[in-house]
């Protein structure tokens, strides 16, 4: 049986949303697909919006590893039998564990415990991955959990990097 990754958010790029989040996981996307090291192979990976995940959806689909990115519009009940049935990693790009999303609001980034959301699904996780130190601290001392893995950057493709060298390093 050959598994795939099933990659959900709330958007993608093709939805027409061009945040961060969705440039990011379009990065990703390609890196796992093959797009960048094509010698490494190949996974298969398919794309679905959040919203139309649902537990049947799930129960079809559940030897297959879920990589969850925005999840704003996954249903309590889609999260619930993702938590008890299916192996799933976060993609953790913006403090879903807070029901404002911003711990900076809060001193020394302590969220009050009434204010901490999805705390289940995160801990369901077999991994939550975080783009910084200081992401992945706010989030373990806010859930205190082990299951949190530090990735320390973003993902960028070849033509942001040269645009990044490009406006930032001119030829003399």
């Amino acid at each position: 049986m050959n598994r795939k990754i099933i990659f959900v958010s709330d958007y993608f790029l093709e939805n027409g949303v061009f945040g961060g989040a969705e440039y990011y996981n379009n990065n990703l996307i390609a890196y796992l697909s093959g797009g960048y090291r094509p010698s490494e192979g190949r996974l298969a990976v398919e794309r679905i919006n959040s919203s139309n995940v649902t537990p049947s959806y799930l129960h079809h689909n559940k030897q297959n590893l879920f990589l969850i990115a925005n999840f704003m519009l996954l249903s309590e009940e889609a999260k619930e039998y993702l938590t008890q049935n299916v192996e799933y990693a976060i993609i953790e790009h913006d403090h879903k564990y807070a029901s404002s999303n911003n711990p900076a609001l809060y001193k020394d980034f302590f969220i009050p415990e009434s204010l901490i959301i999805n705390k289940e699904f995160f801990k369901g996780a077999k991994i939550v991955f975080c783009q910084s130190k200081l992401h992945s601290q706010t989030l373990q001392k806010n859930l205190l959990l082990e299951n949190i893995c530090n990735l320390g950057g973003n993902i960028w493709t070849n033509e942001q990097l040269e645009t990044i060298k490009t406006k930032a390093c001119p030829p003399p």
